[in-house]
């Protein structure tokens, strides 16, 4: 676990990158859950599969993750519906000082993407290219 320099660290690391679709050159694929979500070309990504709070767990940072807990950016699939969160499929909404993006998925489920506020950029388009 990183401590909260160390993550603020990475943050603006990844905050400064460009967001443009042309950046976006990887994805993680989950085959047993059937989606993938792109990944920014200089970023690093570990899935965790299912964790004690969510179906399928992903996170992304800008050096390698290894353990549980490394990531910036979080994608999680959770079980429930959309609307029980307050959101509406492919929303971004501001939660304290975090950026959540919420999309529908199947089988009364749906994913939350979040990292930290100025990470936002990233949180949309990863929200709206999740497929």
């Amino acid at each position: 676990m990183q401590n909260a320099f160390e993550q603020d660290a990475k943050v603006a690391m990844m905050a400064k990158e460009k967001f443009t679709a042309e950046q976006w050159t990887q994805e993680y694929c989950s085959p047993n859950v059937g989606f993938c979500v792109p990944i920014h070309r200089n970023w690093w990504f570990k899935s965790f599969g299912a964790t004690a709070s969510s179906l399928w767990h992903v996170e992304v940072s800008g050096e390698l993750v290894e353990n549980l807990g490394d990531g910036v950016l979080l994608v999680n699939l959770v079980q429930g519906d959309i609307a029980t969160s307050g959101a509406t499929d492919r929303e971004v909404r501001m939660h304290g000082n975090f950026a959540v993006g919420y999309r529908n998925w199947t089988e009364n489920r749906y994913f939350e993407i979040s990292a930290p506020m100025d990470m936002k950029d990233a949180v949309q388009y990863m929200t709206d290219n999740l497929k």
